[in-house]
């Protein structure tokens, strides 16, 4: 994994690098406060956390964890990412929401520029020779959220108020399922808000917190069981298919879909079926009429047979996973799936009969086959997620994630386990909190920053036209993003293939700024190699 984390090694991509570089820390890290704190758990003895336990819990609520997240995670936009779109995955969300701002779908090329569409196109965005515009891959849904933000002036405000959301409505359906347990809204917020990949996600530009927190507000209408809660649940679910891709929604969604229809509610289920069939509807139009002409039919193409790269991918992942939960997530979902073993034969066999449970069975049943659906999609698709803080692909259901913990607490409190639970809850927070985000933050802003940086001084250039030389200098490619409709010049001018009888064109009419591996180097980007070289 070392080897394969190398950033000298073109033939593997940023996810490695940052495993490689981070999580081999991080896991001996989480170890090392298992270690730690399990004589204080094994004791069961509160000693001095008691008082502060119970304290604490008296004043403490859900909204109060939620506004710490909006501020935390808001503060750290600026302070960890700079707020700068680092993944071509987040600057696509800026391209599409910066256009439908001003109320477009695409960018126009300009005529001087068409011929050089091939060193100007950002990665993810399509260009159309037909129309000669440029257009975003992605499905529009979060884009059309983020421009409201844009057109606000608070683009930045977005994804910590998600943050914030979900924080208050995982809060809400641990209280439907949980009526007579007046804590367990809180010690939902509290694991979800513990969990650093969360976190990180709510600073970040990522669509990823859309998903989460549209899945939380599905989950708790569904929990109502009234009229107005069925009557709101598909159109959230259409507003969820419609964010930047859909499959973070129906993976999660289906056996929640499939039990409703085993439910016998014929009008019911004809609603639901038509709201979400448009929503499919429109999700093929923009992908083969809009964004990528061919998507679909090339996009099938991605689901491969299994190799050992994507076995050794998926243990990476499940690490991933461990490093970035914290360890309150870890031990009850841990318990919640050691107490589920003896029921999967039932939970499977209940997929055909709907009314052999009761409403919280079937809940979390259709909890865990959401997750398990997401595990698997994502284990047939023979890419790895590239950049991301944690295991992002799982992000979406992190909320049912957050409601099977809640589960497991129950459990172990049942078999007497409450003065351990709350020393390993008060011990777990501040590990968490403490330690392990200021960690993830200093990780994440250090990668962050060169290229933060980078982009900072290309669009500080009075040029028209700066040429990056990309070869040789790692992920550079990223930085050739042009679209901003506030800000023409500089173009960005990918120089790897660009001819010298190009650049001499270019320089003769226009005023040329080159950016050289050099340069680039001591801006801190790291240093990787050529394409020539690594062809050898």
């Amino acid at each position: 994994m070392m080897g394969y984390g190398d950033a000298q090694n073109l033939k593997f991509s940023v996810f490695f690098h940052l495993f490689a570089k981070h999580e081999l820390a991080g896991l001996g890290l989480l170890l090392a406060f298992l270690l730690l704190a399990g004589p204080w758990v094994i004791r069961g003895q509160l000693g001095f956390l008691e008082s502060m336990i119970q304290r604490t819990t008296k004043w403490l609520h859900p909204w109060m964890l939620g506004l710490g997240v909006l501020i935390v995670c808001w503060a750290g936009t600026f302070i960890v990412y700079h707020n700068f779109p680092l993944s071509l995955d987040e600057y696509c969300a800026v391209f599409q929401s910066e256009l439908f701002a001003i109320g477009k779908v695409t960018k126009t090329l300009e005529a001087p520029w068409v011929l050089y569409n091939w060193y100007l196109t950002p990665a993810l965005v399509t260009y159309d020779a037909a129309k000669e515009v440029w257009v975003a891959n992605y499905l529009p849904g979060y884009a059309l959220i983020r421009s409201l933000f844009v057109r606000l002036g608070s683009a930045s405000l977005l994804n910590p108020l998600l943050g914030c959301l979900s924080i208050l409505l995982v809060a809400s359906v641990a209280q439907k399922l949980f009526p007579n347990k007046k804590n367990y809204p809180l010690l939902a917020a509290v694991i979800l808000g513990t969990n650093t990949s969360f976190l990180l996600m709510s600073m970040s530009l990522y669509s990823w917190p859309s998903h989460l927190c549209l899945n939380l507000l599905w989950l708790y209408l569904y929990s109502r069981q009234d009229i107005w809660g069925d009557s709101c649940l598909p159109w959230v679910g259409m507003v969820a298919v419609l964010q930047h891709q859909p499959f973070g929604h129906l993976l999660f969604v289906a056996p929640f879909l499939w039990r409703v229809l085993l439910s016998g509610r014929l009008y019911y289920c004809l609603y639901l079926g038509l709201v979400y069939l448009v929503a499919l509807i429109g999700t093929l139009y923009w992908w083969g009429a809009i964004s990528f002409p061919g998507a679909v039919s090339e996009g099938v193409g991605l689901f491969q047979c299994v190799s050992w790269v994507t076995f050794f991918t998926q243990a990476a992942y499940f690490i991933l996973f461990l490093g970035w939960a914290g360890p309150l997530m870890l031990i009850l979902g841990g318990e919640a799936l050691r107490s589920k073993f003896p029921g999967w034969r039932h939970l499977l066999g209940g997929l055909f009969v709907a009314k052999k449970k009761s409403f919280n069975e079937s809940f979390f049943d259709d909890l865990w086959l959401g997750i398990l659906l997401t595990v698997f999609f994502y284990f047939l698709i023979p890419f790895n997620q590239g950049h991301g803080w944690g295991y992002r692909y799982i992000y979406p259901v992190l909320g049912s994630i957050t409601l099977l913990c809640v589960q497991g607490w129950g459990v172990l409190v049942e078999r007497g386990f409450v003065n351990s639970l709350k020393i390993w809850a008060a011990l777990a927070v501040a590990y968490s909190w403490i330690i392990l985000l200021p960690i993830r933050c200093l990780q994440a802003e250090s990668y962050i920053r060169p290229y933060a940086k980078t982009m900072e001084y290309i669009q500080s250039q009075s040029s028209d036209i700066v040429i990056l030389k990309t070869d040789g200098v790692w992920y550079s490619w990223d930085l050739i993003r042009n679209q901003s409709p506030a800000r023409e010049r500089p173009l960005v001018m990918n120089g790897m293939f660009l001819s010298e009888r190009m650049e001499g064109l270019l320089a003769s009419r226009y005023d040329v700024k080159i950016l050289n591996r050099e340069e680039l180097l001591r801006l801190g980007i790291p240093a990787c190699k050529k394409r020539n070289d690594a062809d050898r």
